[in-house]
């Protein structure tokens, strides 16, 4: 009959019929929250909320099987259940905490309401006995459930007679009146609010939309049409903005945390339709309970689900029935909560800007502010005509790129505090370092759209006397003192980046006492690498001997294969002979660690490079393997040895030695051909053709 995880506590048998009140009475001697343990009628099954607990029912064990759940309809029967509820939802409520009464309605909504002829009333006399803090908090406590069983869906969808809906909300209506002649007594006579839960200076409700606003949908309709992040990309700073906007102009403990004492005020509505059996909402409320776990959402969120009428009609190009529903569920979620205001978070790709041109006019006193994010030009915003943008601005709508922006604008509003602001842009630059992007560009473009607020939001903190914000640093390519060369102004040598934007100051060598500012993209190599360093080029590996300014040409010698015995040798002065030299544009040349005929270093041991692969970067490597064994003879010049001498080079004296080393043999062991990768060599000490290279 929908009841679940009912236990087993002290020693009462439940008879297979209840039949009369003093069976009920013996019923509710399970410890009843006026009785023993208060709030222990708050275990009713069915409860999921983490402060709840399990109602526990002691069931005779020859009765009640465990392992054999259709055999429970024998112990908890239809009569059994009416009792039960009778019991709890109205002969004992006024004894049941507030607590408690939310696990009555939590485990009503489960059962459904709809299975029992007296569900609806039940569950409607629990919320019209419930007032002042104690109806407040019963709210929050529904809404933070973590599932589809909400105080909306209870009120709007569960109940279906009409009157009873309405006692409901007139009760709602008549208690908040007086939570505002509350708050109003105590700002007239400038008392501090109390930290409780219904009295914090603020009462606001955030409602926002999911795609495009919360993430991206990546482009991918019917989702969404933002394609400037990848899909499901959170977009940098908005779980901090909600958090932000949520406590307002209040005071907290800490700078950076939440207070456990309070509940959060975020709503979404949603676009996705209601589907069989909440299939849709479920899947919503994952993703919730995922970004509380993983990414610091605050609270709990409840989720305003769309219909499918509304979903078919978009897919041909009508968006006035998605924002109709969205007006519907923002008028029903309104007249739930009549002393609170509400923040509404949009964006301009389908119905939203409609939405909430249509709540302003119908609840301009209670909403505060509307901010939509601007994934498209505005004029292909759906609806658009001709005075729009002056409409827009008359009802204060705030259009924004990045939530920084949306933040300053808050700020300026005084929905928030500065050291609010100061945390969604130091929230925003760490969350947008992280993210994974299509390609340089695009991450470029969202880069300067980010400092651009980030900008404007640093000038506003040091106004208040705040400390600014650091920027996302661009990544530039083109090191000071490169030469560089500039589209339509020719080579140029790099002064200065700006890492905020990503521009290059640049000063002309053609054009003396001129600078040019331009992007990245608008520049490309003079030079690559300097003198001496091992480059490929389509014609092989080489060193690279210079770079001609006046063109920027690379001189490139080319390397040439080597015997293994070279690996011996203590000097290439014997190698010290004129190669191929090729002449080469800077596109055409990359940078490597070690060129063909370098020695090396490896974990197997030193090695020669044969060949360098430019598909995937590997190096070809020859090691002697083994016990070696040299087999070589020393020839003696007379003339060398005696020029040594009357220079002061003594072999006997400095340790040089004339003799010239010749045919070196490795006459034992194996030579291995090893592949491997630039991090697993090391090039050994630059040779002696090499250093003539570099002087």
């Amino acid at each position: 009959d929908g009841v679940k995880d009912i236990k087993v506590v002290e020693n009462l048998a439940v008879p297979n019929e209840i039949g009369g009140k003093e069976e009920a009475e013996k019923l509710g001697t399970v410890q009843m929250a006026g009785d023993a343990d208060d709030g222990c009628l708050s275990r009713l099954c069915g409860g999921n909320n983490p402060e709840y607990e399990e109602i526990d029912i002691e069931l005779d064990p020859q009765e009640f099987d465990e392992k054999n759940p259709g055999k429970h309809h024998r112990v908890i029967s239809y009569r059994n259940r009416t009792h039960i509820l009778n019991l709890v939802a109205y002969e004992r409520l006024p004894e049941l905490t507030v607590v408690a009464r939310s696990s009555v309605l939590s485990a009503l909504q489960r059962m459904p309401l709809s299975a029992h002829p007296k569900g609806e009333f039940l569950a409607s006399n629990v919320i019209i006995n419930t007032c002042e803090e104690d109806l407040r908090t019963l709210k929050y406590l529904l809404d933070d459930g973590g599932d589809v069983h909400n105080l909306h869906k209870l009120v709007f969808s569960d109940m279906r007679d009409a009157s009873i809906r309405e006692k409901v909300l007139s009760h709602l209506k008549r208690e908040a009146k007086q939570v505002l002649e509350y708050r109003n007594a105590l700002k007239s006579s400038s008392l501090p609010f109390p930290n409780s839960l219904a009295t914090r200076p603020t009462l606001r409700k955030i409602l926002s939309d999911v795609d495009d606003t919360l993430f991206s949908s990546g482009g991918r309709f019917p989702a969404g049409i933002d394609n400037k992040f990848e899909h499901h990309a959170l977009y940098p700073g908005v779980l901090t903005f909600y958090k932000e906007l949520d406590i307002g102009l209040a005071d907290r403990p800490a700078e950076d945390e939440w207070p456990k004492s309070w509940k959060g005020n975020l709503a979404f509505l949603s676009a996705r339709p209601h589907v069989y059996k909440d299939w849709s909402q479920k899947k919503s409320y994952q993703l919730f309970n995922k970004l509380r776990k993983t990414h610091g959402l605050h609270t709990t969120p409840t989720l305003l689900a769309g219909e499918l009428f509304s979903s078919f009609q978009m897919f041909r190009g009508d968006f006035d029935p998605m924002a109709n529903k969205k007006v519907q569920n923002f008028l029903e979620f309104s007249a739930l909560y009549p002393e609170y205001t509400f923040v509404f978070i949009g964006d301009n790709g389908q119905g939203d800007v409609s939405a909430a041109e249509k709540m302003i006019q119908s609840h301009k006193d209670r909403i505060e502010a509307v901010f939509i994010h601007k994934v498209q030009d505005l004029t292909k915003t759906p609806g658009f005509k001709d005075g729009s943008i002056q409409l827009w601005e008359d009802l204060g709508i705030v259009f924004f790129e990045t939530y920084v922006g949306a933040a300053l604008e808050a700020c300026k509003r005084k929905l928030l505090r500065p050291s609010g602001l100061q945390m969604v842009a130091n929230k925003a630059v760490q969350e947008f370092t992280k993210l994974k992007f299509h390609n340089e560009e695009q991450r470029f473009l969202r880069l300067q759209e980010l400092n651009r607020d980030i900008e404007e939001c640093n000038e506003f903190l040091i106004s208040h006397e705040y400390k600014q914000v650091g920027y996302v640093m661009a990544k530039h390519a083109f090191a000071c003192g490169s030469l560089v060369r500039v589209k339509q102004f020719g080579l140029g040598r790099v002064v200065h980046f700006r890492y905020h934007d990503g521009i290059y100051e640049i000063a002309s060598v053609k054009m003396k006492n001129t600078r040019i500012y331009t992007l990245g993209r608008s520049l490309n190599w003079a030079f690559r690498g300097s003198p001496g360093d091992r480059v490929w080029t389509p014609y092989g590996t080489g060193v690279l001997e210079r770079a001609r300014e006046i063109d920027g040409v690379h001189v490139v010698n080319l390397a040439t294969k080597k015997p293994i015995s070279t690996l011996y040798r203590r000097s290439d002065r014997k190698d010290k002979q004129k190669g191929t030299k090729a002449y080469l544009q800077p596109t055409h040349i990359r940078v490597i660690k070690a060129a063909v005929g370098d020695r090396v270093t490896t974990a197997f041991g030193k090695g020669l490079v044969q060949s360098f692969r430019n598909s995937d970067g590997m190096y070809e490597v020859l090691i002697p393997w083994g016990r070696q064994r040299r087999e070589t003879s020393r020839k003696y010049d007379e003339k060398k040895m005696n020029r040594s001498m009357s220079d002061g080079f003594a072999s006997t004296k400095r340790g040089y030695s004339p003799n010239v080393l010749k045919n070196e043999k490795v006459v034992s062991g194996v030579i291995v051909r090893a592949y491997l990768v630039a991090s697993q060599i090391h090039r050994a000490d630059v040779s002696g053709a090499t250093r003539c290279l570099i002087s």
